[in-house]
Protein backbone atom coordinates (compact mmCIF):
# COMPACT_ATOMS: atom_id res chain seq x y z
CA UNK A 1 0.00 0.00 0.00
CA UNK A 2 1.39 3.45 -1.01
CA UNK A 3 1.99 5.77 2.32
CA UNK A 4 1.81 9.27 1.61
CA UNK A 5 3.83 11.63 4.54
CA UNK A 6 4.16 15.01 5.24
CA UNK A 7 6.90 15.54 7.52
CA UNK A 8 9.26 18.17 8.02
CA UNK A 9 11.89 15.78 9.14
CA UNK A 10 11.74 14.12 5.55
CA UNK A 11 13.83 17.20 4.62
CA UNK A 12 16.43 16.71 6.70
CA UNK A 13 16.77 13.10 5.56
CA UNK A 14 16.68 13.44 2.31
CA UNK A 15 19.43 16.33 3.19
CA UNK A 16 21.51 13.28 4.88
CA UNK A 17 21.22 11.32 1.90
CA UNK A 18 22.68 14.14 -0.14
CA UNK A 19 25.10 15.01 2.39
CA UNK A 20 26.36 10.95 2.46
CA UNK A 21 26.87 11.08 -1.00
CA UNK A 22 24.13 8.66 -2.09
CA UNK A 23 22.57 11.00 -4.45
CA UNK A 24 25.93 11.38 -6.46
CA UNK A 25 24.16 9.80 -10.25
CA UNK A 26 25.49 6.24 -9.73
CA UNK A 27 26.32 4.47 -13.18
CA UNK A 28 24.12 3.82 -15.82
CA UNK A 29 22.54 0.64 -16.20
CA UNK A 30 23.97 -1.91 -19.12
CA UNK A 31 26.09 0.55 -20.39
CA UNK A 32 23.06 3.16 -21.43
CA UNK A 33 20.37 1.20 -22.71
CA UNK A 34 19.44 4.39 -25.37
CA UNK A 35 20.47 5.40 -28.09
CA UNK A 36 21.27 9.02 -27.70
CA UNK A 37 19.06 11.45 -25.59
CA UNK A 38 16.63 9.77 -23.54
CA UNK A 39 13.60 11.20 -22.74
CA UNK A 40 13.74 14.05 -25.60
CA UNK A 41 10.52 13.23 -27.81
CA UNK A 42 12.67 16.21 -30.50
CA UNK A 43 15.45 13.96 -30.86
CA UNK A 44 13.57 10.45 -31.32
CA UNK A 45 14.53 10.39 -35.01
CA UNK A 46 17.87 11.10 -33.82
CA UNK A 47 18.08 8.55 -31.32
CA UNK A 48 16.27 5.77 -33.81
CA UNK A 49 19.28 6.52 -36.42
CA UNK A 50 21.49 5.27 -33.96
CA UNK A 51 19.74 2.26 -32.70
CA UNK A 52 19.98 1.04 -36.69
CA UNK A 53 23.50 2.06 -36.69
CA UNK A 54 24.00 -0.18 -33.48
CA UNK A 55 21.83 -2.50 -34.09
CA UNK A 56 22.10 -3.74 -37.88
CA UNK A 57 21.37 -7.14 -37.78
CA UNK A 58 18.42 -6.62 -35.32
CA UNK A 59 16.55 -3.47 -36.51
CA UNK A 60 15.41 -1.76 -40.01
CA UNK A 61 13.14 0.47 -41.16
CA UNK A 62 11.54 0.59 -44.53
CA UNK A 63 9.45 3.91 -45.03
CA UNK A 64 6.43 3.52 -42.13
CA UNK A 65 7.48 0.23 -41.05
CA UNK A 66 9.64 -0.68 -38.33
CA UNK A 67 10.83 -3.95 -38.53
CA UNK A 68 12.54 -5.94 -35.46
CA UNK A 69 14.27 -9.38 -36.13
CA UNK A 70 13.74 -11.53 -33.76
CA UNK A 71 15.05 -15.09 -32.73
CA UNK A 72 14.42 -17.75 -34.81
CA UNK A 73 14.05 -15.49 -38.29
CA UNK A 74 10.66 -14.27 -37.57
CA UNK A 75 10.13 -10.61 -37.61
CA UNK A 76 7.70 -8.03 -35.28
CA UNK A 77 6.26 -4.64 -37.46
CA UNK A 78 5.69 -1.52 -36.08
CA UNK A 79 4.05 0.79 -38.23
CA UNK A 80 3.51 4.19 -38.08
CA UNK A 81 0.85 6.91 -40.04
CA UNK A 82 2.52 10.05 -40.14
CA UNK A 83 0.07 10.91 -43.03
CA UNK A 84 -2.90 10.54 -40.30
CA UNK A 85 -0.97 12.71 -38.13
CA UNK A 86 -0.91 15.76 -40.63
CA UNK A 87 -4.53 15.44 -41.73
CA UNK A 88 -5.63 15.37 -38.18
CA UNK A 89 -6.63 11.54 -38.24
CA UNK A 90 -6.77 11.25 -34.33
CA UNK A 91 -7.25 7.44 -34.41
CA UNK A 92 -5.24 6.52 -36.50
CA UNK A 93 -1.79 8.91 -36.16
CA UNK A 94 0.85 7.05 -34.57
CA UNK A 95 4.99 7.11 -35.07
CA UNK A 96 6.47 4.69 -33.64
CA UNK A 97 10.74 4.98 -33.26
CA UNK A 98 13.13 2.81 -32.23
CA UNK A 99 14.58 4.72 -29.35
CA UNK A 100 16.60 1.99 -27.36
CA UNK A 101 17.10 -1.66 -26.52
CA UNK A 102 18.04 -3.22 -23.33
CA UNK A 103 20.92 -5.80 -23.75
CA UNK A 104 20.28 -7.96 -20.90
CA UNK A 105 16.62 -8.44 -20.58
CA UNK A 106 17.19 -8.26 -24.71
CA UNK A 107 14.38 -5.85 -25.44
CA UNK A 108 13.76 -3.04 -28.16
CA UNK A 109 12.55 0.21 -26.20
CA UNK A 110 9.71 2.01 -28.64
CA UNK A 111 8.19 5.50 -28.32
CA UNK A 112 4.98 6.12 -30.26
CA UNK A 113 3.78 9.31 -30.05
CA UNK A 114 0.31 9.85 -30.73
CA UNK A 115 -1.98 12.88 -32.22
CA UNK A 116 -2.68 13.50 -28.52
CA UNK A 117 0.16 11.78 -26.03
CA UNK A 118 2.34 9.34 -26.35
CA UNK A 119 3.86 5.86 -24.32
CA UNK A 120 6.79 3.95 -24.36
CA UNK A 121 6.58 -0.46 -24.85
CA UNK A 122 8.97 -2.79 -24.62
CA UNK A 123 9.51 -5.60 -27.21
CA UNK A 124 11.42 -8.51 -26.52
CA UNK A 125 13.42 -10.10 -29.06
CA UNK A 126 12.80 -13.38 -28.43
CA UNK A 127 9.08 -13.57 -28.27
CA UNK A 128 8.14 -10.48 -30.06
CA UNK A 129 5.79 -10.16 -26.90
CA UNK A 130 5.16 -6.13 -26.24
CA UNK A 131 4.70 -4.38 -22.59
CA UNK A 132 3.02 -1.02 -23.14
CA UNK A 133 4.00 1.64 -20.41
CA UNK A 134 2.74 4.39 -19.82
CA UNK A 135 5.72 7.23 -19.75
CA UNK A 136 9.53 6.81 -19.99
CA UNK A 137 11.17 4.02 -18.04
CA UNK A 138 14.29 4.98 -16.19
CA UNK A 139 16.41 2.21 -15.19
CA UNK A 140 17.94 1.35 -11.66
CA UNK A 141 22.18 0.32 -11.56
CA UNK A 142 21.03 -3.11 -11.33
CA UNK A 143 19.84 -2.74 -14.96
CA UNK A 144 16.45 -4.76 -13.88
CA UNK A 145 14.52 -2.82 -12.30
CA UNK A 146 12.86 0.08 -13.61
CA UNK A 147 10.66 3.01 -12.54
CA UNK A 148 7.76 5.03 -14.71
CA UNK A 149 6.79 8.66 -13.32
CA UNK A 150 3.54 10.59 -14.13
CA UNK A 151 1.94 7.89 -16.18
CA UNK A 152 -1.36 9.24 -15.12
CA UNK A 153 -0.46 12.66 -16.71
CA UNK A 154 -0.96 11.18 -20.40
CA UNK A 155 -4.19 8.76 -18.91
CA UNK A 156 -2.68 5.86 -20.56
CA UNK A 157 -1.93 3.87 -17.42
CA UNK A 158 -3.64 3.57 -14.58
CA UNK A 159 -1.15 4.84 -11.94
CA UNK A 160 0.84 7.24 -11.12
CA UNK A 161 3.98 6.05 -10.18
CA UNK A 162 5.10 2.18 -10.76
CA UNK A 163 7.97 0.26 -10.58
CA UNK A 164 8.83 -2.75 -12.68
CA UNK A 165 11.68 -5.41 -13.61
CA UNK A 166 12.96 -6.88 -16.89
CA UNK A 167 13.72 -9.68 -15.29
CA UNK A 168 10.84 -12.08 -16.36
CA UNK A 169 9.51 -12.46 -20.34
CA UNK A 170 7.78 -10.18 -20.85
CA UNK A 171 8.61 -7.50 -18.30
CA UNK A 172 6.30 -7.04 -15.47
CA UNK A 173 5.25 -3.99 -13.43
CA UNK A 174 5.98 -4.86 -9.53
CA UNK A 175 3.98 -1.81 -7.95
CA UNK A 176 2.54 0.60 -8.58
CA UNK A 177 0.57 3.53 -7.01
CA UNK A 178 -2.94 3.71 -8.11
CA UNK A 179 -3.68 6.74 -5.10
CA UNK A 180 -3.96 10.15 -6.59
CA UNK A 181 -0.61 12.32 -6.31
CA UNK A 182 -1.08 16.27 -6.43
CA UNK A 183 0.91 17.87 -9.07
CA UNK A 184 3.32 16.94 -12.28
CA UNK A 185 5.94 14.82 -10.74
CA UNK A 186 9.24 14.24 -12.81
CA UNK A 187 11.99 11.79 -12.22
CA UNK A 188 15.28 12.90 -10.72
CA UNK A 189 17.77 9.80 -10.10
CA UNK A 190 18.18 6.68 -8.89
CA UNK A 191 19.45 7.34 -5.42
CA UNK A 192 20.33 3.76 -5.12
CA UNK A 193 18.73 0.50 -5.41
CA UNK A 194 16.15 1.44 -3.08
CA UNK A 195 15.25 5.38 -3.25
CA UNK A 196 14.04 7.57 -6.39
CA UNK A 197 14.48 10.85 -6.36
CA UNK A 198 11.59 12.95 -7.40
CA UNK A 199 11.02 16.81 -8.27
CA UNK A 200 7.62 18.33 -8.46
CA UNK A 201 7.43 20.86 -11.27
CA UNK A 202 4.09 21.91 -11.07
CA UNK A 203 2.59 24.54 -7.93
CA UNK A 204 0.47 22.37 -5.27
CA UNK A 205 -0.51 23.54 -1.99
CA UNK A 206 2.05 21.70 -0.10
CA UNK A 207 4.51 23.25 -3.09
CA UNK A 208 3.57 26.57 -3.81
CA UNK A 209 7.14 27.14 -5.26
CA UNK A 210 8.16 24.46 -7.18
CA UNK A 211 10.46 22.73 -7.76
CA UNK A 212 9.92 20.46 -4.61
CA UNK A 213 11.51 17.52 -3.88
CA UNK A 214 9.78 13.67 -3.10
CA UNK A 215 11.14 10.37 -2.81
CA UNK A 216 9.75 7.07 -3.49
CA UNK A 217 11.49 4.28 -0.80
CA UNK A 218 11.61 0.54 -1.07
CA UNK A 219 10.09 -0.99 2.13
CA UNK A 220 9.83 -4.69 1.90
CA UNK A 221 8.41 -5.75 -1.55
CA UNK A 222 6.30 -2.59 -1.66
CA UNK A 223 7.50 1.17 -2.40
CA UNK A 224 6.44 4.42 -0.53
CA UNK A 225 6.34 8.11 -1.68
CA UNK A 226 7.14 11.04 0.04
CA UNK A 227 6.97 14.66 0.02
CA UNK A 228 9.31 16.92 1.18
CA UNK A 229 7.66 19.64 2.58
CA UNK A 230 7.84 23.27 1.44
CA UNK A 231 10.16 25.58 3.49
CA UNK A 232 8.25 28.36 5.04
Amino acid sequence: MLGVRRHAWLGAAFGLLVTSGLTTPLPAADPGPYCGVADDFKKADEQEQRCLKRLPRMASRKGNALVLHLDGGAAKTVRSDPKACLDDNARDCVRARLVGYHERGRLFIILKNYYEGWDYSFVSAGSGAETKLGDFPHFAPDGSTFVVVDAQAEGSQDYYFAVGTVATDPPSITWRNQVAVVGEWEFQRWVDQDHVGLVVATQTRDCPVPKCEGMLTRTGKDWTFELVPARK
